[in-house]
C-alpha cells in the first residue's frame, strides 16, 4: 500500500485515482494546478477517499493525457483523428507538450496523398517549422506565436490567425481568404 498522498477524479463516469506528485509533474498545468487546490484534502485520517472530483471530459482521451503525465510518453495512437482530440485535449489541460507530440504524430499518420485538417485548431506558440504542411488544411486555425515552416504552398488559411513574422515563408498557392494578415512581416515571402 502506498502512503502517497492521491486523488479520485470522475471523469465521465470513470474514476481515476491519481496521486497528488503525478499532477503536479508539469507546474502551470491545470492538472497541477487541481493537485495543489485539493492536497491533503480528499483523504480522511483512516485512508479512505471521500467523493471523487467529478471533471465533465471524455474518459477515453483524459486517460491518454494522464498516460502523458505519468509517462512523459504520447499514447501510441492509430487514427489521426484520436491524435486531434489529443491535442484539443492537451489545450484544456495547459499540456504543450503533448499538444506538439501530438500534432507530430498526426502528421505522421498521413501518407502524404491526403489533406493534413487542422482547421480551427489551436496551434498558438507550436513549432510547426519541422513539420511538412503543404496543403494542409489550417481554416480558422490560430497560428499566432507559432513557427511555420518555410513552405506552406497550396494550404487553406482561410481565416487564420497568422503570425506577425511571415518573412522567407513560401505562401505561394495558399487559399488566404480573411485570414488575418494584419502587422504581418511579408518581406522576402513567395506569394
Amino acid at each position: 500500500e502506498s502512503n502517497v498522498p492521491s486523488i479520485a477524479l470522475d471523469v465521465g463516469d470513470q474514476v481515476f485515482r491519481v496521486g497528488l506528485p503525478t499532477l503536479r509533474k508539469y507546474p502551470g498545468s491545470k492538472l497541477a494546478n487541481l493537485a495543489w487546490q485539493f492536497d491533503g484534502d480528499h483523504h480522511h485520517a483512516d485512508t479512505q477517499p471521500v467523493q471523487p472530483v467529478f471533471i465533465d471530459r471524455d474518459p477515453g482521451t483524459f486517460g491518454q493525457v494522464l498516460q502523458y503525465v505519468r509517462t512523459g510518453v504520447p499514447p501510441a495512437i492509430h487514427a489521426a483523428r484520436d491524435y486531434h482530440l489529443l491535442a484539443a485535449e492537451s489545450d484544456v489541460w495547459n499540456l504543450p507538450h503533448l499538444k506538439q507530440a501530438a500534432l507530430e504524430e498526426t502528421l505522421k499518420l498521413t501518407d502524404g496523398t491526403q489533406r493534413i485538417d487542422l482547421s480551427k485548431f489551436n496551434l498558438r506558440g507550436c513549432d510547426l517549422s519541422a513539420l511538412d504542411l503543404t496543403n494542409a488544411n489550417l481554416c480558422g486555425a490560430n497560428l499566432l506565436d507559432a513557427k511555420l515552416p518555410r513552405k506552406l504552398s497550396g494550404a487553406n488559411l482561410k481565416a487564420a490567425k497568422l503570425p506577425q513574422n511571415l518573412s522567407c515563408v513560401n505562401l505561394q498557392g495558399c487559399f488566404l481568404w480573411r485570414a488575418n494578415l494584419q502587422g504581418c512581416d511579408l518581406s522576402d515571402c513567395d506569394l
